[in-house]
């Protein structure tokens, strides 16, 4: 494997490392010097046992770490486009998440709060990064969940998921703010899959 070179790359991790404080006296080092890159128009797959600290690295890259017990060392970077993603301000890094970035979670579970409807969910997302108003994003989320196959998409955006269509309505969560022609589920973007 050739050395990892975020000049030609869409997306290029660097020696990025995680500790989590799990205690007064322990320390976990959950990510110890990861470094790759995401070539654009390509896919990169995490691979590695339970505990092996992919989702934490996802969760890293994408700034979703909980402040409290957890530490990104200095000297890592998440290049993205040219730009640290570690060292961007709060305002800037939110902007990216759901526009540019965004990351599905193993568990479609852990993506959707069971207590607001999908449509709830979803026409949020529409109205925070696109700017639409309320019928717009209603509209816009049942086109989107048609267009991943989830049948009767204007009645769905009032109920939540079964099981089968939590992953179809997380990847549409993702697609919701790529403002392009329908993208089919099974063309990823720029997507983080721990």
């Amino acid at each position: 494997m050739s050395a990892p070179d975020s000049g030609h790359s869409l997306l290029g991790v660097r020696n990025l490392r995680v500790d989590f404080r799990i205690d007064q006296a322990t320390i976990l080092h959950a990510v110890k010097g990861v470094s790759f890159d995401v070539p654009a128009n390509s896919t990169v797959a995490l691979v590695g046992e339970s505990g092996s600290g992919k989702s934490v690295t996802a969760l890293a890259m994408m700034g979703l770490l909980p402040k409290e017990n957890s530490r990104v060392h200095p000297g890592g970077e998440v290049l993205y486009r040219g730009r640290n993603l570690l060292e961007i301000a709060p305002a800037e890094m939110r902007a990216l998440r759901g526009a540019d970035i965004s990351m599905i979670f193993q568990e479609p579970m852990s993506s959707l709060n069971p207590v607001f409807t999908v449509g709830f969910q979803l026409r949020e997302v529409l109205a925070k990064h696109l700017g639409l108003n309320p019928r717009q994003a209603r509209a816009r989320a049942a086109e989107l969940l048609d267009e991943v196959g989830i049948p009767a998409p204007v009645a769905k955006l009032s109920k939540s998921c079964s099981p089968p269509a939590r992953l179809l309505t997380v990847v549409v969560f993702r697609n919701a703010t790529i403002p392009s022609s329908p993208l089919p589920v099974s063309v990823p973007r720029y997507s983080i899959s721990p």
